[in-house]
């Protein structure tokens, strides 16, 4: 996941200022793999929406979390951290 959004974040939306860019990431994976409720909070409002528009674009499905053998809804955070 980190080399597909090292691969596809346009840092010119947020380079303006050199330094060490933070941010979260979370949202939900559905029971069908895909995902919603991207949200990025971080040092950088430029950053966080490069992020997620990044995440939203991402058309990969993931693997849900199961329980009692059934798909659920689950929310992941992922930290990220970039340096220009």
């Amino acid at each position: 996941l980190r080399s597909y959004i090292a691969k596809e974040i346009k840092t010119s939306k947020f380079s303006d200022t050199p330094g060490t860019y933070r941010s979260v990431t979370t949202f939900d994976v559905n029971p069908d793999g895909s995902i919603s409720s991207v949200s990025t909070t971080g040092n950088s409002p430029a950053f966080n929406e490069e992020v997620s528009r990044v995440m939203k674009k991402l058309k990969t499905n993931w693997i849900p979390a199961t329980k009692n053998g059934q798909p659920i809804k689950f929310k992941v955070r992922m930290p990220l951290g970039w340096e220009i």
